[in-house]
């Protein structure tokens, strides 16, 4: 439900620049392509086509919560991108779908808004700008300073 919102944020600067019509047309044939790569019925395409672009199976990994497959596989058309910045993973074993870390709850607001949750707790617990722009760009697993000395005194380890 929220998707509307932040990618009015990114195309709405975009009409700025370029024709809105052009735009509008780039956005409808980017959901196109991204409607058929979210399936499970294609296990894997031409090697050829699977080198340049964004298929089931790449995609299958971005969504995926394996350890291997975290923050990985963003391309939306064009998986040469997550190639050249160093984010893909090709899919070798099983995807298990979610998230990291599983809600307690299941209502249809924990499940829209705990990400936002999570975010402003890890950005009460930031103790530098360094931290609070960490909050912002560092995978899911990492924790700030006040969070890992919160754990280490729950595990009775010592604190550095």
């Amino acid at each position: 439900p929220l998707d509307g919102f932040f990618s009015s944020v990114i195309h709405v600067p975009l009409a700025l620049f370029f024709d809105p019509a052009l735009l509008g047309m780039a956005i409808i044939a980017d959901q196109i392509y991204q409607a058929w790569i979210h399936t499970e019925r294609i296990k894997k395409m031409p090697s050829w086509f699977e080198a340049i672009m964004n298929t089931p199976s790449h995609h299958r990994v971005h969504h995926g919560r394996n350890e291997q497959y975290i923050d990985k596989n963003y391309a939306g058309v064009l998986i040469i991108w997550d190639k050249i910045f160093g984010t893909f993973e090709p899919e070798i074993e099983e995807v298990r779908y979610g998230i990291t870390k599983q809600l307690k709850y299941q209502d249809p607001v924990t499940v829209l808004f705990h990400g936002f949750w999570r975010l402003l707790v890890k950005f009460t617990t930031a103790r530098s700008l360094v931290e609070i722009i960490n909050c912002l760009i560092m995978p899911p697993g990492w924790q700030t300073s006040k969070e890992l000395e919160s754990q280490a005194e729950l595990e009775g380890l010592p604190r550095y």
